[in-house]
């Protein structure tokens, strides 16, 4: 297997409070890999470390073998580091079209203009047709992105992410606050993905039976550091993460 992302003792202290703690571990190609832990368990701080977002007190960050730490989140971006976060991002008053327009022109180096019109650029059209037909919002594309529901809000997310044609994709509560149907909806869309494209995802998620059902190896952080890193099985066995995780819940 090839290691997209790789994390060496990544630490990040506060005014001495360690949020995250010597963390290492690995991302395979093509592979769906999640973090869990209770709140305050340092996953955010790790995201925003993996994704550019702070700059760590300690250790490095590689993608496809070459180190990305101390780079502006650009620079994450550029060799395909892409994050989705808890609270959804979107340009609400453009068509979900647009959206996901400006991100395919920003991959690309082309944004000169806020709004974009579907002929002006074959390339650009031929990629947003795709990726809406991959996130299965073809229908929806000239709808403003303002009236989707949450959950639809939360698969466009999906698709601008597309558009910066990621190598790794990081999913940060993708669940959150989204109804039952919509939650095997973006289950079923993370698996498609995975599965016609070979995107590889790094999830962090409080749904532990989502997590569990779609993973292919979790980590598992407590209070800053990693307690456990394995496959779904060996997580549920393990008594470290049932004591202070599982367990509790």
């Amino acid at each position: 297997m090839t290691t997209v992302l790789r994390a060496s003792g990544l630490s990040k202290h506060f005014h001495g409070l360690r949020a995250v703690s010597n963390v290492s571990f690995s991302v395979e190609a093509g592979s769906i890999h999640s973090v869990i832990g209770s709140n305050g368990a340092g996953k955010t701080t790790l995201f925003n470390l993996l994704s550019g977002g702070l700059v760590p007190t300690a250790g490095a960050v590689e993608v496809s073998g070459k180190s990305i730490t101390n780079r502006p989140p650009e620079y994450f971006v550029a060799l395909g580091v892409v994050r989705t976060f808890q609270i959804t991002s979107i340009f609400s008053e453009l068509s979900v079209w647009e959206n996901v327009a400006l991100a395919v022109r920003s991959h690309l180096g082309r944004n000169y203009s806020l709004r974009v019109k579907k002929r002006s650029d074959r390339q650009v059209s031929e990629s947003v047709s795709e990726i809406l037909r991959s996130v299965n919002l073809a229908s929806r594309s000239s709808v403003v992105a303002g009236s989707l529901s949450h959950g639809e809000r939360r698969v466009l997310e999906l698709g601008i992410g597309l558009g910066l044609d990621p190598t790794i994709m990081l999913l940060d509560e993708p669940m959150a606050g989204v109804s039952a149907h919509d939650r095997h909806v973006l289950r079923d869309l993370i698996l498609n993905l995975r599965k016609e494209s070979g995107l590889t995802v790094l999830l962090v998620e409080h749904d532990v039976e989502l997590v569990f059902d779609i993973s292919d190896r979790i980590t598992v952080m407590h209070q800053g550091s990693v307690i456990a890193d394995g496959s779904p099985a060996a997580i549920q066995q393990n008594e470290a993460v049932r004591a202070s995780y599982l367990g509790a819940r």
